[in-house]
Protein backbone atom coordinates (compact mmCIF):
# COMPACT_ATOMS: atom_id res chain seq x y z
CA UNK A 1 0.00 0.00 0.00
CA UNK A 2 2.73 2.34 0.79
CA UNK A 3 4.31 1.95 -2.97
CA UNK A 4 0.89 3.16 -4.24
CA UNK A 5 0.70 5.81 -2.15
CA UNK A 6 4.49 7.03 -3.18
CA UNK A 7 3.97 6.72 -6.50
CA UNK A 8 0.67 8.56 -6.77
CA UNK A 9 2.54 11.57 -5.13
CA UNK A 10 5.13 11.10 -7.25
CA UNK A 11 2.69 11.39 -10.47
CA UNK A 12 1.02 14.59 -8.81
CA UNK A 13 4.15 15.96 -7.73
CA UNK A 14 5.71 16.15 -11.28
CA UNK A 15 5.71 19.51 -12.76
CA UNK A 16 2.77 20.03 -15.28
CA UNK A 17 4.18 21.09 -18.97
CA UNK A 18 5.56 25.14 -19.60
CA UNK A 19 2.77 27.37 -20.49
CA UNK A 20 3.64 29.32 -23.81
CA UNK A 21 3.60 32.97 -24.28
CA UNK A 22 4.19 34.23 -27.91
CA UNK A 23 4.02 36.72 -30.64
CA UNK A 24 1.12 36.27 -33.21
CA UNK A 25 0.81 36.25 -35.90
CA UNK A 26 4.93 34.37 -35.81
CA UNK A 27 5.79 35.57 -39.65
CA UNK A 28 4.48 37.90 -41.22
CA UNK A 29 4.61 40.18 -44.50
CA UNK A 30 4.35 43.62 -44.44
CA UNK A 31 4.42 46.65 -47.20
CA UNK A 32 7.37 48.98 -46.49
CA UNK A 33 6.17 51.88 -44.94
CA UNK A 34 2.98 50.13 -43.43
CA UNK A 35 2.21 49.26 -40.10
CA UNK A 36 1.93 45.50 -38.51
CA UNK A 37 1.03 44.40 -35.12
CA UNK A 38 1.58 41.78 -33.20
CA UNK A 39 -0.36 40.21 -30.64
CA UNK A 40 1.67 38.98 -27.21
CA UNK A 41 -0.61 35.79 -26.34
CA UNK A 42 -0.74 32.79 -23.91
CA UNK A 43 -2.30 29.69 -24.54
CA UNK A 44 -4.75 27.72 -23.01
CA UNK A 45 -2.33 26.15 -19.87
CA UNK A 46 -2.31 29.98 -18.75
CA UNK A 47 -4.42 29.65 -15.15
CA UNK A 48 -4.86 31.90 -12.46
CA UNK A 49 -2.29 34.69 -14.25
CA UNK A 50 -2.63 37.43 -12.13
CA UNK A 51 0.85 39.99 -13.45
CA UNK A 52 3.02 40.14 -15.52
CA UNK A 53 6.21 41.66 -17.01
CA UNK A 54 8.63 40.97 -20.35
CA UNK A 55 10.60 43.34 -22.45
CA UNK A 56 11.43 42.74 -26.49
CA UNK A 57 14.40 43.77 -28.88
CA UNK A 58 14.08 44.03 -32.64
CA UNK A 59 16.37 45.35 -35.46
CA UNK A 60 16.05 49.30 -35.49
CA UNK A 61 17.27 49.53 -39.11
CA UNK A 62 14.15 47.19 -40.34
CA UNK A 63 11.16 48.66 -37.77
CA UNK A 64 10.43 51.04 -35.57
CA UNK A 65 7.77 50.72 -32.55
CA UNK A 66 5.20 53.23 -32.50
CA UNK A 67 3.38 51.58 -29.42
CA UNK A 68 2.18 49.04 -27.13
CA UNK A 69 -1.43 48.87 -25.94
CA UNK A 70 -3.43 46.27 -23.34
CA UNK A 71 -4.48 43.09 -24.48
CA UNK A 72 -7.96 41.90 -23.98
CA UNK A 73 -7.44 39.04 -21.11
CA UNK A 74 -6.99 42.19 -18.55
CA UNK A 75 -9.07 45.04 -19.83
CA UNK A 76 -11.52 43.03 -19.69
CA UNK A 77 -11.68 42.26 -16.19
CA UNK A 78 -11.77 46.21 -15.56
CA UNK A 79 -9.60 45.61 -12.41
CA UNK A 80 -6.09 46.02 -14.60
CA UNK A 81 -3.14 48.31 -14.18
CA UNK A 82 -1.38 48.63 -17.03
CA UNK A 83 1.85 50.14 -17.15
CA UNK A 84 3.18 52.07 -20.25
CA UNK A 85 6.53 50.80 -21.45
CA UNK A 86 9.69 52.44 -22.59
CA UNK A 87 10.21 52.58 -26.33
CA UNK A 88 13.45 53.00 -27.30
CA UNK A 89 14.04 53.16 -31.41
CA UNK A 90 17.62 53.64 -31.10
CA UNK A 91 18.36 50.41 -28.76
CA UNK A 92 15.36 48.67 -30.53
CA UNK A 93 14.19 47.55 -27.05
CA UNK A 94 10.63 47.80 -25.27
CA UNK A 95 11.04 47.49 -22.04
CA UNK A 96 8.87 46.47 -18.81
CA UNK A 97 5.43 46.21 -20.61
CA UNK A 98 3.69 45.08 -17.34
CA UNK A 99 -0.06 44.67 -15.95
CA UNK A 100 -1.69 43.90 -12.57
CA UNK A 101 -4.62 43.27 -11.20
CA UNK A 102 -5.97 44.79 -8.24
CA UNK A 103 -8.56 44.14 -5.66
CA UNK A 104 -9.00 40.37 -7.73
CA UNK A 105 -9.02 37.19 -5.34
CA UNK A 106 -8.46 35.27 -8.43
CA UNK A 107 -6.17 35.21 -11.62
CA UNK A 108 -7.59 34.91 -14.88
CA UNK A 109 -7.10 31.81 -17.06
CA UNK A 110 -5.82 31.83 -21.05
CA UNK A 111 -5.88 31.76 -23.53
CA UNK A 112 -5.73 35.43 -24.33
CA UNK A 113 -4.66 38.51 -25.21
CA UNK A 114 -1.73 40.32 -23.00
CA UNK A 115 -0.60 42.97 -25.04
CA UNK A 116 -0.23 44.53 -28.83
CA UNK A 117 2.69 45.98 -30.39
CA UNK A 118 2.44 47.71 -33.50
CA UNK A 119 5.29 48.60 -35.66
CA UNK A 120 6.13 50.54 -38.94
CA UNK A 121 7.99 48.77 -41.44
CA UNK A 122 11.10 51.02 -42.72
CA UNK A 123 12.90 48.76 -45.19
CA UNK A 124 12.92 45.58 -47.35
CA UNK A 125 13.97 42.51 -45.26
CA UNK A 126 13.49 40.48 -42.27
CA UNK A 127 13.76 41.61 -38.53
CA UNK A 128 12.96 39.33 -35.33
CA UNK A 129 10.86 40.47 -32.81
CA UNK A 130 11.78 38.71 -29.21
CA UNK A 131 11.53 38.73 -25.45
CA UNK A 132 14.00 40.38 -23.68
CA UNK A 133 16.25 37.57 -21.74
CA UNK A 134 14.83 35.28 -19.31
CA UNK A 135 14.70 37.05 -16.04
CA UNK A 136 12.46 39.68 -17.82
CA UNK A 137 10.21 37.40 -18.82
CA UNK A 138 7.86 37.06 -15.52
CA UNK A 139 4.06 35.64 -15.12
CA UNK A 140 2.64 35.67 -11.43
CA UNK A 141 -0.57 33.85 -9.49
CA UNK A 142 -2.52 35.17 -7.37
CA UNK A 143 -0.19 33.67 -4.87
CA UNK A 144 2.71 35.26 -6.32
CA UNK A 145 4.35 32.07 -7.86
CA UNK A 146 5.62 32.32 -10.42
CA UNK A 147 4.14 30.51 -13.73
CA UNK A 148 6.57 28.37 -15.52
CA UNK A 149 6.23 29.59 -19.54
CA UNK A 150 7.90 28.74 -22.79
CA UNK A 151 8.34 31.86 -25.34
CA UNK A 152 7.88 32.25 -28.75
CA UNK A 153 9.14 35.12 -30.97
CA UNK A 154 8.25 36.78 -34.38
CA UNK A 155 9.50 38.00 -37.44
CA UNK A 156 8.17 40.62 -39.67
CA UNK A 157 9.82 40.90 -43.35
CA UNK A 158 9.31 44.21 -44.91
CA UNK A 159 7.96 43.60 -48.70
CA UNK A 160 7.04 46.04 -51.46
CA UNK A 161 3.58 47.25 -51.45
CA UNK A 162 1.14 46.53 -54.29
CA UNK A 163 0.91 50.18 -54.67
CA UNK A 164 3.65 49.72 -57.15
CA UNK A 165 6.66 50.48 -56.04
CA UNK A 166 8.02 47.83 -58.32
CA UNK A 167 6.91 48.85 -61.88
CA UNK A 168 5.12 46.40 -63.40
CA UNK A 169 6.99 44.17 -66.50
CA UNK A 170 3.99 45.68 -68.82
CA UNK A 171 4.95 48.99 -67.98
CA UNK A 172 8.01 49.46 -68.28
CA UNK A 173 7.73 47.31 -71.62
CA UNK A 174 5.17 50.40 -72.42
CA UNK A 175 7.90 53.23 -71.97
CA UNK A 176 10.77 51.49 -73.70
CA UNK A 177 8.46 50.63 -76.72
CA UNK A 178 9.19 53.61 -78.41
CA UNK A 179 12.95 54.00 -77.65
CA UNK A 180 13.55 50.58 -78.82
CA UNK A 181 11.33 50.73 -82.09
CA UNK A 182 13.40 53.71 -83.23
CA UNK A 183 16.13 52.59 -84.97
CA UNK A 184 13.71 50.08 -86.88
CA UNK A 185 11.51 53.11 -88.07
CA UNK A 186 14.53 54.50 -89.15
CA UNK A 187 15.33 51.44 -91.38
CA UNK A 188 12.12 51.25 -92.85
CA UNK A 189 12.36 54.84 -93.48
CA UNK A 190 15.65 54.68 -95.51
CA UNK A 191 14.28 51.52 -97.38
CA UNK A 192 11.05 53.22 -98.75
CA UNK A 193 13.33 55.88 -100.11
CA UNK A 194 15.33 53.59 -102.50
Amino acid sequence: MKQYFLLFWLLIAQPLGASTISLTPNMSNVAVGADAQLDVRVDADVADLYSYQFSFSFDVTMLRANSVTEGTLFSNTGISFFLAPTIDNTLGTITLVSNLLFTAVNGVNGPGSLAVLNFTVLTFGTSTVSFAPDGDLQLYDSNLNSIELTSSNAQITGIASSAGEVPEPGSAWLLAAPVLLMPLRKRLTFLQGR
